[in-house]
């Protein structure tokens, strides 16, 4: 075997060694182990896609072998015969879990034997392995290396004394690493005031990416694509620098092409590619939203299986929002049997740690008590803590607690002001309510105008509850002259988005012959209509005016009654999500 001299050695004794393998695994971890330098990485990913199946870590170890320990006995038996390059790559192995699982201890033991020796590398890995835990004994590793004169050192000191950052990172420009260039030139940018300083330091990262550091790939596409720090907006251009940084291995890279294909108006399924290579490196950005497309876009049962097998990957390695959609998937039944009790479990763990939509969720179902059991108190308080970060179903929520009395005490006041704040936050179904509160008086002076202006807002948001409401408002003169044309453009409206009240009211319209035909028959119709949809005063009509249905009204009640739409929980086609770093 040939001696291990440099990075471009380890990756070479790599991919001879993996020639033949069929686990995917194997080419995902040469790429994560490469990325960065010259590779074949577009060969690794399309063999790593050849053999890729929706399998967790222990039935994937089970069923196909993997080659890399035998790649690590290579490496280890030259560690062990003292070779300190050799122990710098057990190092990363063990210390970010290539090839492995992830043992830091292990990882820091290879590193230190290697910084006995004296090799640079080494110290400052482990450096930076030790301050995740232990800054002092960082900080004597790294001071060592910079003693000795290896100014790269400097860039991990960078972060562990942040007042002297600046200086730090200057010292490190001696190493002339393009990834220091990167850090130096975001750091520059960071601090500027002017458009004009911050053009001239994004030399320093633009330097960076043209010499092969993914880093600075990323940043420029995130400045060119915003518009920020000088740069003026380009998409094409953006895209230019994440293409450059995912042919160099980039995981980030290609989350981010992802996710921008994935909000772009054209509606071209290219980011699916860039979103599964992102996924099946580990980012959990990417793995969340790539799960969330395969469940509730997915047109078959295994698209949508395998949706959920990413979100469960996500939301194993701690992402919460990935725990929020995979609780959605589980309750719904997508791509998975419907398993309330797994649903609970995952948000219980996403809103211990924070995250609102799981609180809001976990809150909902202690409101309801049907897929758990009833806790009212604990869904109003965790609708006040998912409230205060913002959330605005959380508001709207906690607006509905007041009003209903649910583990608080009724108080329409406090109702109403939770339910402008939801409105505020952009929630339509809470500015509705705030209509509603003025028009029926609920905790504020009734006031036609001022629910015609939230109603008017809410029809604007696309509330069809708040269009029948002003057509209702019309039909019968409450507050404005009576107009049935008007009204009936208002109801014919909503009854389109299958809104109960409206159909109900058409019901009577047509019943009486207000404002057109009478035609009992298209009332029949429309009443049964709004009582398989919940309406309580149509169903009470069909009781009184239908007791007897005949065959094809049974058919049409059964069958609205079993149209659903959007299932509860169901995200809309714009999920909110969080970008790297973020949760």
């Amino acid at each position: 075997m040939a001696e291990i001299n440099s990075d471009a050695d380890v990756d070479t004794l790599i991919w001879s060694t993996l020639q033949g393998s069929t686990c995917a695994q194997d080419y995902l971890d040469f790429i994560r182990h490469a990325s960065g330098r010259p590779a074949p990485y577009e060969e690794a990913f399309m063999l790593a896609e050849r053999y890729w199946r929706p399998f967790d870590e222990a039935e994937a170890a089970q069923l196909i072998p993997s080659k890399f320990p035998e790649f690590i006995a290579e490496v280890q038996a030259q560690a062990d015969g003292g070779n300190p390059v050799a122990m710098l790559h057990l190092g990363q192995f063990f210390t970010k879990g290539i090839g492995m699982k992830t043992d830091e201890a292990t990882g820091q033991a290879w590193l230190r034997r290697g910084a006995d020796l004296g090799n640079a590398d080494c110290m400052i890995l482990l450096g930076h392995s030790l301050r995740k835990t232990d800054w002092t004994a960082a900080r004597q590793v790294l001071e060592h290396a910079v003693s000795l004169g290896h100014d790269f050192a400097h860039l991990e000191l960078a972060e562990i004394d942040p007042q002297r950052r600046l200086f730090h990172l200057e010292q490190a420009l001696k190493s002339e690493n393009p990834y220091v260039y990167a850090l130096y030139g975001e750091h520059l940018v960071k601090q500027s005031q002017t458009e004009k300083e911050k053009a001239q330091y994004v030399q320093w990262v633009r330097r960076a990416a043209t010499e092969g550091d993914t880093y600075g790939c990323l940043l420029l596409s995130s400045w060119y694509g915003s518009g920020n720090a000088g740069c003026a907006k380009d998409p094409e251009v953006a895209n230019y620098w994440l293409r450059k940084g995912s042919e160099l291995g980039s995981a980030s890279c290609y989350s981010m092409l992802g996710h921008h294909g994935f909000y772009a108006e054209d509606g071209k399924l290219d980011f699916l590619n860039d979103l599964r290579r992102a996924s099946m490196l580990g980012d959990t950005w990417s793995q969340s939203l790539l799960g969330w497309h395969g469940v509730w876009r997915g047109q078959t049962v295994q698209a949508q299986e395998e949706g959920v097998f990413w979100l469960r990957a996500a939301a194993r390695l701690g992402y919460k929002s990935a725990m929020f959609r995979l609780s959605e998937a589980l309750r719904a039944g997508r791509g998975t049997e419907v398993d309330n009790a797994q649903a609970i479990n995952w948000l219980e763990k996403g809103a211990e740690l924070g995250h609102s939509d799981c609180q809001s969720a976990l809150g909902h179902a202690l409101l309801r008590g049907e897929i758990t059991e009833q806790n009212l108190e604990r869904a109003h308080d965790l609708f006040q803590i998912a409230s205060l970060q913002g959330n605005a179903w959380a508001t709207y929520l906690l607006g509905a607690t007041y009003e209903n009395g649910d583990g608080v005490a009724r108080d329409l006041k406090m109702a109403l002001k939770y339910f402008k704040e939801a409105s505020e936050l952009g929630d339509t179904w809470a500015t509705y309510k705030v209509g509603a509160a003025y028009y029926y008086g609920l905790g504020v002076e009734e006031s036609n105008p001022s629910a015609v202006t939230w109603f008017r807002r809410a029809s604007a948001m696309g509330s069809s509850e708040a269009k029948a409401q002003l057509g209702i408002m019309l039909v019968y003169g409450h507050g404005v002259e009576r107009n049935i044309e008007h009204a009936l453009k208002w109801l014919n409206d909503a009854a389109a988005k299958d809104n109960s009240t409206a159909l109900r009211e058409l019901a009577l319209l047509n019943e009486s012959g207000t404002g057109m035909s009478q035609d009992l028959e298209e009332c029949t119709r429309l009443m049964a209509k709004a009582a398989a949809l919940g309406d309580r005063m149509a169903h009470d009509w069909m009781t009184k005016n239908c007791p007897e249905k005949p065959a094809w009204l049974q058919d049409l009640m059964a069958g609205e009654s079993q149209e659903g739409g959007r299932p509860e929980g169901a995200p809309t086609d714009s999920p909110n999500d969080v970008g790297p770093g973020q949760i």
